[in-house]
């Protein structure tokens, strides 16, 4: 998943359609599992099956979704994602493991509106701390380089703005999660303000952790929407455990003569 991606995500979660019974809502959290069979070529997995089997959790509006599914004759996969108050605003978990010829992934999504409350201009910092462990066969390393079949941990996030101040995302968990991965691309009044990502090698093993973030200056009253996505691919013997924990920090912007 790549940053227009993601931007797109936040975009038409914003307008998609859905039944009258539906709440317009504020934050969501989405759990999204796959398994996967490889299609073998030149290596093991040059590419990938259609979904054998999936899971979905997270209603629209909760603020926590948790799901795992296992297969003997996969893997297994699992996820979660939490939305907190501040300092810590959020938490994604998505851990993957996979057997021979298969591909597996787990992707945990939020996104919550803030709004400065104070009477005077805040700047907001978003940072995300990503702890990852990967272990990956070597013979993976030969997989196409831009083949879905590579196994690694990904995380990014999204500040944005939008005229909507509330959107709809339907009433079940697979509407709650195909409104956020819908790639239509309306004009809304969308404006990315800032975004960043973490994007750790794939196919090779590796544990580390990346911190990544970005600050943006709201006026009392101003608005902006967090969005966030944490994904672990595994396939034909990998294992891809990741966390994200997504921090604000708020405080009073610095006039020229204040800044050291």
């Amino acid at each position: 998943m790549n940053s227009k991606r993601l931007a797109i995500l936040a975009m038409v979660l914003l307008t998609v359609p859905l039944t009258a019974s539906a709440d317009r809502i504020q934050s969501t959290t989405s759990v999204h599992l796959t398994f996967r069979q490889c299609i073998a070529g030149a290596t093991a997995c040059d590419s990938i099956g259609p979904s054998q089997a999936s899971k979905s959790a997270g209603l629209p509006g909760d603020l926590a979704a948790a799901a795992s599914q296992a297969d003997p004759a996969y893997g297994e996969s699992v996820g979660s994602a939490k939305l907190t108050d501040a300092p810590a605003a959020a938490e994604l978990n998505a851990r993957v493991t996979s057997l021979l010829a298969t591909r597996n992934g787990s992707n945990s999504i939020v996104l919550k509106r803030y709004t400065n409350e104070a009477v005077a201009t805040q700047t907001l910092t978003v940072e995300s701390t990503l702890t990852y462990e990967q272990v990956v066969p070597p013979e993976n390393a030969g997989f196409p380089a831009d083949a879905p079949s590579k196994s690694g941990a990904f995380a990014e996030f999204v500040i944005f703005t939008s005229d909507a101040n509330s959107f709809e995302a339907g009433t079940t968990a697979e509407d709650n999660f195909a409104a956020l991965m819908s790639e239509e691309d309306p004009d809304i009044g969308f404006a990315v303000l800032e975004s960043a990502r973490a994007k750790p090698a794939r196919n090779v093993t590796e544990a580390r952790t990346e911190v990544f973030s970005r600050t943006v200056t709201l006026n009392p009253g101003d608005s902006i929407w967090l969005m966030a996505i944490l994904q672990s691919i595994a396939a034909h013997g990998a294992a891809v455990d990741a966390a994200l924990v997504i921090d604000l920090g708020w405080a009073p912007e610095q006039s020229a003569a204040d800044q050291p």
